[in-house]
C-alpha cells in the first residue's frame, strides 16, 4: 500500500468512527413540515424513500435509540414549504448535535451533495443585515410590487423608507404611513441622484409595463425603461449604496423555447443564446448585463430576480395593463354583476403560465438581495406550477360561483405558448421556493378586485 492510499484509508476509517460516535450521541425530536436533507459533518446526505410517517425513530431504523430530548443543540434543519397542502408525508427528524439526519417519504431534489442548503427561515434578510434606520430606496413604489415591498419593510420595523414613482401621489396603488413618498420620473438622471441620496439599499422595480396587452402594443415605451436602470444603478453606485436590486422578468428568456404549451420549465441558463421577448424582454436582459458589469468592474453588489407573473391584491385590475389573473377575475365579476353568461378569452385558452402570489414575491426579493451566493447572478423568482388560461378561468369561475360560456379571440395579444419557472436553482441556494397555492392566492385577489369593482360603481376612488 502506497502512502496516498494509506492516507485515504485513514480518512475513511476516521469518518466511520465519527459516524459511530454520532449515533451513540443521538438527540431525537419529531419535527413536521421539514425540508428534505441531512447535514452530517461537512457533507449533505439525502435518503429517499424512507417512509417514516407515524413511526417512532426506533421503528424507522429498526434499532433502539436514546430517549427523546426536549431541545435540539445547534441543529441544522430545513422547513418543508407547503407539505401540508401538497399531501406529502410528514417527516421525523433525528438531530445529532452539530449535524442532522432527516428521513423523508419521497426523494429530494437532485442537487450536489457538497452544497449546504439553509433553512428558508434562517436565510439572511434585511431585518438581520441592516439597522432599522438604514435608508431603503424603492423605485416604482407607486405600483404593485414595489408598493407591496414598501409595506413589507415597514412591517419589519424599518423607519427610513423612500418610495419613488412618476405617478402623481393620489394615483399610487398603496401609500404606507411613515414612508417618504416622492413623485419623480426616474428616466432622468438628476431625479435618480436625488432618489439614491444616502441610500444603503436600492431596489429598482420601476418600469413602464403591464400585461401582454400592453407589452405587445407599446414596445418602445417598454424599451425606454432601460433609462431608469441605467441612471439608478449609476446613482446607487455614486451614493455609496451597499446593495442594488433589479427586477428582471421571465420575458428575458429565449422565445424559441416557449412555442409549446407543454414546454419544459425555464432554467436560468436558458436566457442565452438570447432571443428575448421583443421590447420588454430585451430591455430586461440588457439591464441585467448592466448590473453584472457594475459588480465586475465597480464592485457594486447587485442582485437580479427574474419574475414570473406576479399577482395579488393592490395590483392593476383594469385599464389595459392588468395581467391574466386580475383580468380574468374582473371579467368573471363583471359577468356576474351584469347578468351575462359569456366571457371572452384572449388566444385559444391553451397557452400556459405559472403565477406567483405577491407575498412570496416580496419575501423572495428580500432573501435574494441578501444572499452572498447570488451577487450579480440572475435567478428565477416564480411558481413552478404550470396552468393553462382555460384552467385559470375555471378556477376564477369556481371562486365566483358561476359558469360562463367561453368565446375566444385569436387576434388578441397572447404572448408565448408556454412558460414556467424551473426552481431547481433557488431551492438549491435558498432551500425555498414560492409556495402559496394558486387557489388561495387567487381567492384573495378575486375578493379584493370585487371590492374595488363595487367601490368604483359606487363612485369611490379605486386602483385601476
Amino acid at each position: 500500500m502506497n502512502f496516498s492510499s494509506f492516507l485515504l484509508l485513514k480518512k475513511v476509517c476516521s469518518f466511520a468512527a465519527k459516524c459511530v460516535w454520532s449515533f451513540k450521541n443521538l438527540s431525537i425530536r419529531p419535527v413536521e413540515q421539514c425540508f428534505v436533507a441531512a447535514r452530517f459533518y461537512r457533507h449533505d446526505y439525502f435518503m429517499p424513500n424512507k417512509h417514516v410517517t407515524g413511526k417512532t425513530p426506533a421503528q424507522a431504523v429498526g434499532r433502539k435509540l436514546p430517549d427523546c430530548h426536549d431541545t435540539l443543540d445547534n441543529e441544522c434543519y430545513f422547513q418543508y414549504d407547503g407539505g401540508h397542502r401538497t399531501g406529502r408525508s410528514r417527516l421525523v427528524v433525528w438531530s445529532i448535535p452539530y449535524r442532522c439526519i432527516f428521513f423523508t417519504a419521497e426523494p429530494f431534489l437532485e442537487v450536489g451533495i457538497e452544497r449546504r442548503i439553509m433553512a428558508a427561515n434562517n436565510n439572511p434578510g434585511a431585518a438581520s443585515m441592516l439597522n432599522k434606520d438604514d435608508l431603503i430606496v424603492l423605485a416604482g413604489a407607486g405600483g404593485f410590487i414595489a408598493g407591496s415591498l414598501a409595506r413589507y419593510f415597514h412591517e419589519q420595523g424599518f423607519t427610513r423608507i423612500r418610495a419613488v414613482d412618476k405617478k402623481p401621489l393620489p394615483q399610487w396603488y398603496q401609500r404606507v404611513p411613515g414612508v417618504e413618498c416622492l413623485c419623480m420620473d426616474l428616466q432622468y438622471e438628476d431625479n435618480c441622484r436625488r432618489a439614491c441620496e444616502d441610500a444603503i439599499e436600492v431596489y429598482n422595480l420601476a418600469a413602464d409595463m403591464g400585461g401582454m396587452g400592453f407589452i405587445e402594443r407599446f414596445r418602445v415605451e417598454c424599451l425606454r425603461s432601460i433609462l431608469v436602470n441605467t441612471h439608478m444603478v449609476e446613482s446607487a453606485y455614486r451614493a455609496g449604496a451597499q446593495r442594488y436590486f433589479f427586477s428582471s422578468s421571465a420575458c428575458a428568456y429565449n422565445v424559441e423555447l416557449q412555442k409549446d404549451p407543454n414546454s419544459r420549465a425555464l432554467k436560468e441558463s436558458d436566457a442565452y443564446p438570447a432571443m428575448a421577448e421583443r421590447g420588454y424582454g430585451w430591455e430586461k436582459l440588457m439591464s441585467e448585463m448592466f448590473c453584472q458589469e457594475y459588480w465586475a468592474e465597480r464592485g457594486l453588489e447587485t442582485h437580479i430576480a427574474r419574475f414570473h407573473n406576479v399577482y395579488g391584491p393592490c395590483g392593476t385590475w383594469d385599464g389595459g395593463r392588468e395581467k391574466a389573473p386580475a383580468a380574468i377575475c374582473r371579467k368573471v365579476i363583471e359577468a356576474k354583476d351584469e347578468g351575462s353568461d359569456e366571457i371572452t378569452i384572449w388566444g385559444d385558452g391553451h397557452q400556459t403560465r405559472s403565477f406567483m402570489y405577491i407575498d412570496d414575491c416580496t419575501r423572495g426579493i428580500d432573501m435574494i438581495m441578501h444572499c452572498a451566493e447570488l451577487i450579480a447572478t440572475p435567478i428565477n423568482l416564480g411558481s413552478s406550477r404550470l396552468i393553462s388560461v382555460n384552467d385559470l378561468v375555471s378556477l376564477a369561475e369556481r371562486i365566483g360561483g358561476i359558469t360562463l360560456r367561453r368565446t375566444y379571440d385569436p387576434d388578441a395579444p397572447k404572448g408565448v405558448a408556454g412558460r414556467n419557472s424551473d426552481n431547481t436553482f433557488i431551492q438549491q441556494i435558498l432551500g425555498w421556493q414560492p409556495s402559496t397555492p394558486l387557489e388561495e392566492g387567487l381567492k384573495k385577489t378575486y375578493d379584493w378586485i370585487e371590492r374595488q369593482y363595487l367601490d368604483r360603481k359606487a363612485g369611490k376612488r379605486t386602483v385601476s
